[in-house]
């Protein structure tokens, strides 16, 4: 005999997806993009240059979404900032963004990387299970300063004068036949 089968598993109403996006600025000048910075003569002789990481959330979702928190981890330290207290809302509807900003100074004379992973949590408003996403931004400065001054200078000036001009009547016309030895040697000076 043929039994029916228990019910499926009905698929869950509320889906959660979620974005973060992160970009970075030099914040005294918002069209410079952070991994276009250029050397340090455009920005002081200090070498320090205000930066600012935006950090833009997005329901990509159906339903409404509370976002449980915005981190932001610096690799190198380990360090991680809660950023969710600034994003301009933490509930967001579909197709809806919050952002945030933070600004951090950075040396630009240094050889180093400056590297954020940013990292969002959220809950569908009426429950279900909890979705995350990650964006990592990176960049680097390598611009390393000329030296003070020259290394040194020329090592010889030209040496001797040009040498002596051609004369201005040819020399004698070649013979028909070549001989079997030549006449003589070539002079050292010119004719």
């Amino acid at each position: 005999t043929v039994a029916p089968t228990d019910q499926p598993t009905p698929q869950p109403t509320t889906l959660c997806e979620t974005n973060v996006h992160m970009e970075c600025y030099v914040k005294s000048d918002p069209d410079t993009n952070c991994r276009s910075i250029t050397p340090p003569n455009a920005y002081g002789p200090d070498c320090k240059v205000d930066i600012e990481y935006r950090y833009t959330v997005t329901n990509l979702g159906i339903n409404p979404q509370d976002i449980k928190h915005l981190h932001c981890r610096k690799p190198a330290t380990g360090e991680v900032s809660n950023l969710t207290p600034s994003l301009t809302s933490t509930t967001l509807d579909s197709a809806e963004e919050a952002s945030t900003t933070e600004v951090v100074t950075v040396d630009v004379c240094s050889v180093q990387t400056f590297e954020r992973i940013g990292t969002v949590a959220a809950t569908a408003t009426d429950g279900g299970p909890e979705c995350v996403d990650m964006f990592e931004y990176r960049f680097d400065t390598a611009w390393v300063p000329p030296t003070a001054h020259p290394s040194s200078a020329p090592s010889q000036y030209p040496t001797t004068s040009p040498t002596p001009r051609p004369s201005l009547t040819p020399t004698s016309r070649p013979t028909d036949k070549p001989s079997a030895h030549p006449s003589a040697h070539p002079s050292s000076s010119p004719s």
